[in-house]
């Protein structure tokens, strides 16, 4: 549900404001609250030169961060919306589609974004693989967060992971940048795979024994230079995995099986995946 590209920075137009100038107003009314009596703008927030917010806390920050994701998937059409901000700093904030949206690349701090509802109010499913890549593949960001429209949350935070025989054999005879990137690769190369497969789980057993037949062919027809047979090969697994991908975005067990996912592969992928989403826990 996330595509990740280069866009230009800045804040939404609901915040727009005079640069320098508190957004008092604006920001009482993202965090939900009404202004009581005399108020004292500096407690809030302002907008930086840069375009930037930069909020009194971390704390309010990250009600604001939440409270526009949340609001974007209880409006009159629901879309994700897209906030990086690190510390009490809001530095991106970007609307998306009804089912994906963008973050910067060398996004740093971190990374919140909502997954409208698929199965009733409330009720949508965990990380895509794509969300995972494009947080994994980012140093700088140490968490993701996505929010449901009842403000419940799933989250991943990045941890060292578990170390195998090869990780460790390999940490020694490579400079630790190649070393790092190499485990980057194959952390996110696990994950699309691993990910895929339990998306297929989601409908009939026999689609993965389809698959894995048309997979079979293609490498024999690839083995015998039959350039012919493996573009058939490859279009033909291509179209049933995506028909079944269809399938099972349409099927609440969908959930449920991705829940599972994260839950018994985040520590191999390096990250620690928790959730309160009603439909999962």
């Amino acid at each position: 549900m996330i595509k990740t590209k280069i866009l230009k920075t800045g804040v939404s137009s609901l915040l727009k404001s005079k640069i320098g100038k508190p957004t008092v107003q604006k920001s009482y009314l993202f965090m939900g609250t009404q202004p009581k009596g005399k108020i004292n703008p500096n407690s809030l927030g302002y907008v930086c030169p840069d375009k930037t917010i930069n909020f009194a806390t971390d704390k309010v920050a990250n009600n604001y961060a939440k409270n526009v994701v949340v609001q974007a998937l209880n409006s009159k059409k629901p879309y994700e919306k897209s906030v990086v901000l690190k510390g009490k700093r809001i530095l991106y904030e970007m609307n998306g589609t009804s089912n994906r949206c963008s973050i910067p690349n060398g996004s740093e701090g971190i990374w919140v974004h909502g997954h409208p509802d698929l199965f009733g109010k409330g009720k949508t499913v965990p990380f895509s693989a794509i969300d995972y890549t494009s947080f994994r593949s980012m140093d700088g960001l140490e968490q993701a967060i996505i929010y449901n429209s009842k403000g419940q949350e799933s989250k991943l935070i990045k941890t060292a992971g578990k170390k195998t025989l090869f990780d460790k054999i390999m940490s020694k005879i490579l400079p630790p940048e190649n070393y790092k990137a190499m485990k980057e690769l194959s952390q996110i190369g696990a994950c699309n795979a691993d990910y895929g497969s339990a998306l297929l789980s989601v409908n009939e057993k026999n689609a993965k024994w389809k698959l894995r037949q048309l997979t079979i062919k293609r490498i024999f027809a690839l083995i015998r230079k039959d350039t012919p047979k493996t573009e058939y090969y490859t279009q033909q697994a291509e179209e049933l995995f995506n028909k079944e991908i269809e399938k099972a975005t349409k099927n609440e067990k969908l959930a449920k099986v991705l829940h599972n996912f994260w839950t018994k592969k985040a520590d191999k992928l390096g990250v620690q995946y928790s959730t309160n989403f009603e439909n999962l826990v």
